[in-house]
């Protein structure tokens, strides 16, 4: 019995109001009776899963005509049937961290057995520590969350961007002879950005994710997004692809008038016929390039005619240039070889005048140049003679023959007339590989007896008395060996 019933049954009453305690009895046994029978009805509808099925549909179907969806009975009859599947399925917790606390609980008093802990203390711990977990897992599941929130708000941006491009080609495709190409790629992306409306409605409508997703949809929003993306980048290489049209046509149109305004500031330089030929060879060659859509032949061309273009200023000069070294050369040569290698690029050099070969004149006048520069130069070539410097060195070589020899060097320096030591173009003959070294001491090759004598003199006092090696003279080629014993130079080393 119940309080209130123990006080009906004590004074008949309820309140000021007299009451049989027999009829409460009855009403309350009613009462009891017609819950179990709501009970007993709403078992049987969740049990009879037909009817139950049915009822879902029905509703469905009434939402359906209210919203205007055009959504099919039978896609509507999945969606019910996909509902029951998945309704009796029982999902067993995962066993995660919490699930282990929670099974503790159950636990605890067979783990204070165990261990000699308390009852209540086992279940503080398991208390404390199940708290913790929850706000530990609460700041995960919100950090998820807002990772996702940061990675939609990215897309939706990086969308904007895209739509603002995508107008932008729409603007420029009118420059185009055939905007064909770029109106249907526009179309295209269109298109494919329009599909992700829908998306960015649902989790990013208004910029910003952080009303719209929460953590019930955070996770559904994730996996739509590796979709969304895959469509802007899609997007993006058919905006890259328009861009690109567009920076063609523009190189075109640049490239046209560099071949325009190149020809013109040609011709009216008044240039040899040769070149005047040659220009308007080459922009005739570029302008059917463009004209093609050849961007790149056409760049070639527009090349070409920089070339010409730099040729005649340069020829008006050159032919000056070729007569002015030529004389130098023959005014201080001495030196029959050089006064033939003189009158060899002479010629060549008038000869590349008549044809406007100016590649060509260019090289024999350089070669004068050289030759004119080694005619004035005037040294002496001296025994390294400095403390804690070697003056001669011994060390095999291998001859032209393929044979190795025992060979001796004088370490040497050239001295100018005012006393300073000259760089040289040297040969290391040793390396036999013609390539040449630019020294301040080298090494030239001399007999036994020579190197030995010098080593003698060395000796004697420290230093080397004799130290003239070899003279160059102006207007000479080529260096005269003074050293007594060595006839001639037979070798040269760059390193040691």
């Amino acid at each position: 019995m119940t309080q209130q019933d123990q006080e009906i049954a004590k004074d008949g009453m309820v309140g000021d109001i007299p009451v049989n305690p027999e009829m409460v009895k009855t009403l309350k046994i009613n009462a009891d009776a017609d819950d179990i029978q709501k009970l007993m009805d709403s078992a049987a509808e969740q049990f009879n899963v037909n009817q139950l099925k049915e009822k879902y549909k029905q509703k469905l179907l009434s939402s359906n005509k209210f919203t205007g969806s055009d959504r099919s009975e039978e896609a509507t009859d999945l969606a019910v049937q996909r509902y029951f599947d998945e309704f009796y399925v029982f999902q067993g917790p995962e066993n995660t961290f919490s699930t282990k606390l929670a099974r503790a609980y159950v636990n605890r008093a067979r783990i204070g057995r165990k261990y000699g802990i308390p009852t209540l203390a086992v279940l503080a711990l398991s208390t404390i520590v199940y708290v913790g977990s929850i706000a530990v897992n609460a700041i995960t599941l919100r950090a998820a969350e807002s990772g996702v929130e940061s990675a939609v708000e990215d897309s939706y941006k990086a969308r904007l961007n895209l739509a603002n491009q995508i107008k932008d080609l729409n603007s420029q495709k009118n420059s185009l002879p055939d905007s064909t190409e770029l109106t249907e790629l526009i179309r295209n992306a269109g298109d494919n950005l329009r599909s992700t409306d829908d998306f960015f409605e649902t989790y990013c409508d208004d910029g910003t994710a952080s009303d719209d997703i929460n953590q019930s949809n955070y996770k559904e929003a994730e996996q739509k997004l590796d979709s969304i993306n895959g469509v802007l980048a899609t997007v993006k290489g058919k905006v890259n692809t328009g861009q690109g049209l567009i920076r063609t046509e523009q190189d075109l149109v640049a490239t046209r008038q560099s071949l325009d305004s190149l020809i013109q500031e040609i011709k009216s330089s008044n240039p040899p016929a040769v070149l005047r030929t040659k220009a308007q060879s080459a922009y005739d060659s570029g302008i059917a390039s463009i004209t093609n859509r050849q961007l790149q032949e056409g760049i070639n061309y527009k090349q070409q005619l920089v070339e010409i273009k730099l040729g005649v200023k340069e020829f008006e000069t050159l032919p000056a240039r070729l007569e002015q070294v030529y004389s130098s050369v023959r005014i201080v040569s001495q030196d029959p070889e050089a006064n033939s290698q003189a009158e060899d690029l002479h010629t060549k050099g008038r000869n590349y005048v008549s044809s406007v070969d100016i590649a060509s004149l260019k090289t024999t006048i350089a070669s004068l140049e050289s030759l004119d520069a080694v005619l004035k130069q005037e040294y002496t070539v001296r025994i390294v003679n400095k403390s804690g410097v070697k003056s001669g060195i011994d060390r095999y070589y291998t001859d032209n023959a393929g044979k190795r020899l025992a060979g001796f060097y004088l370490i040497v320096e050239a001295v100018d007339q005012n006393g300073n030591t000259i760089a040289r173009q040297i040969e290391n003959t040793d390396e036999q590989s013609g390539q040449i070294h630019s020294v301040r001491m080298w090494g030239e090759r001399v007999p036994s007896e020579v190197y030995e004598a010098v080593k003698a003199d060395k000796m004697d006092n420290g230093r080397v008395d004799k130290t003239l090696f070899s003279e160059k003279k102006a207007g000479y080629l080529k260096e005269v060996v003074k050293f007594p014993g060595v006839s001639q130079r037979t070798g040269q080393i760059t390193s040691w």
